[in-house]
């Protein structure tokens, strides 16, 4: 794998892109807008050797599509996985990973690219590079999307204890 510049950001404790719903049994309010994280992850270069650590830190099993809470795990996000149908287009559903307890909103759309964005704009291609070959995406008409978190396959606002993001 060629060594890019790329960070690995987690913020335990705070919120989660990877880390299992919580599973208290009563209401989930909403999180302390500015929790203190318990361990703050930083990485730069090639991070592919680190990502099972920080997968083991958020939660050891995978947790996957399975719907509902889960007492432990985590869940993860794989832009590698949109299928062609929603690639190069800016038809991207906003609820396409609510089965892992995702959704967005804020923006006109997601773009997920397969070619870098060269179909965008030729000099694209050679500007990107991504973590994976395989896909790239970024918010439509802004700089900015919101990321929810849901009990994954419902509408119920999910607490989460961990986030990881590769950018």
């Amino acid at each position: 794998m060629r060594a890019y510049g790329l960070t690995l950001l987690a913020a335990l404790s705070g919120a989660a892109l990877i880390q299992a719903c919580s599973d208290s049994g009563g209401d989930i309010t909403a999180p302390d807008p500015t929790p203190t994280p318990l361990a703050i992850v930083q990485l730069s270069g090639d991070v592919a050797a680190h990502v099972p650590e920080f997968q083991a830190l958020a939660g050891d099993v995978n947790n996957k599509g399975e719907p509902g809470r889960h007492a432990s795990g985590r869940r993860e996000i794989n832009w590698d996985g949109v299928p062609a149908q929603f690639t190069n287009t800016v038809d991207f559903p906003a609820d396409f990973f609510k089965g892992r307890g995702l959704v967005y909103r804020g923006a006109t759309g997601l773009r997920v690219s397969d070619n870098h964005f060269a179909d965008v704009n030729p000099t694209y291609g050679a500007q990107f590079v991504p973590f994976s070959e395989a896909k790239l995406f970024a918010p439509v008409g802004t700089t900015q999307v919101e990321i929810l978190f849901r009990i994954p396959g419902s509408d119920t606002v999910a607490a989460v204890r961990s986030f990881g993001a590769i950018v």
